[in-house]
């Protein structure tokens, strides 16, 4: 018997009961759904609506007699990305610095669901801008990547899953329960890009409104999920203010950057977040290089003329590949 107590208490301390794993698995699986969708979405508006060039044209931009028309398109969509960077990014910038520390006091329920909750609207309004055919593709701006950004969107989302995580498992669990939610976070990539391939040449017969209300009904899941799964508090509430909008906030995230360590782990840190930040940088720079979603078809569109449903079996082989081997390395 006390053998058989043991046994027990060793699965449930090394395999204790799932909690943000999902989330992370139903956000991903949206994102990637739409992810290779979204950006003909914008093709088609800029074509369509802000060029006013026929619809059999925008429909078939990808065939090579239509290249003249295809280079202007180019233009416009490209113009829209540096104002929709600008409006999904500026706020997100600021709130990295204040997310942290103000989810150590309110907990990490609460950014998690604002984050999703931020997700469903940008998802949601790319819906209603599809109903809208007149509308702009600056629309999106204004109706979605900017009150989508409002919430932190991606960034409170990735930031709340993983410090949920830090308080919920001990230094013997934390690295498996990581392994967990990396292979939730990798696991949709593939299949989410397949999954909306199929869907789009298929049972919605290339409705982009029909996708994102897919990609909505994956994101309201988790929200539901995760209010009535996730608890409020996984860890004594520290002292302080606990209004977001506080200079506290920021200088508490400095004070964690800047202390001092064993072991030499501040410099380590430092270099980390360097380390983030030129690849970030890089990629921003590189812009026909493979290695951004956006650039990628838009390259493909104007120099292999490459239609959606070869690029999204592409995309499908490179992140099976890309998870095989980070699957791999762990």
């Amino acid at each position: 018997m006390d053998t058989d107590a043991d046994d027990e208490y060793k699965i449930r301390h090394r395999f204790p009961v799932i909690g943000v794993e999902p989330v992370m698995f139903l956000y991903m699986a949206a994102f990637m759904t739409t992810t290779v969708v979204e950006e003909q979405f914008f093709v088609y508006k800029a074509c369509s609506v802000n060029l006013g060039y026929p619809k059999n044209i925008c429909h078939h931009i990808n065939e090579q007699i239509y290249k003249n028309y295809s280079t202007q398109v180019q233009i416009e969509v490209s113009k829209f990305h540096q104002y929709e960077n600008i409006a999904s990014h500026a706020v997100p910038v600021i709130l990295a610095f204040i997310l942290g520390s103000w989810s150590d006091r309110v907990g990490r329920k609460l950014p998690m669901l604002l984050g999703l909750m931020g997700c469903l609207v940008y998802s949601f309004m790319i819906f209603i801008n599809a109903l809208f055919e007149t509308w702009p593709v600056e629309m999106i701006l204004f109706t979605a990547s900017f009150p989508s950004a409002l919430t932190g969107s991606h960034l409170t989302v990735f930031m709340a899953c993983f410090t949920y995580l830090s308080d919920t498992t001990t230094s013997e669990q934390r690295t498996l329960r990581t392994t967990l939610l990396e292979v939730a976070y990798l696991l949709p990539m593939p299949i989410g890009v397949a999954f909306g391939s199929y869907l789009f040449n298929g049972p919605l017969y290339r409705s982009y409104g029909g996708m994102f209300l897919v990609n909505s009904l994956f994101l309201f899941i988790a929200i539901v999920y995760t209010f009535f799964v996730i608890p409020w508090r996984t860890r004594d509430s520290l002292e302080g203010d606990y209004n977001a909008c506080t200079i506290k906030h920021f200088s508490n995230t400095l004070k964690t950057l800047v202390t001092k360590r064993k072991e030499g782990r501040r410099l380590l840190l430092i270099l980390c977040l360097i380390g983030l930040a030129l690849y970030t940088l890089q990629r921003g720079m590189l812009c026909f290089c493979f290695v951004d979603s956006n650039n990628n078809y838009l390259f493909t569109l104007i120099y292999l003329f490459l239609p959606f449903l070869p690029f999204g079996y592409t995309r499908f082989c490179r992140n099976r590949i890309s998870q095989h081997v980070c699957h791999s390395c762990y």
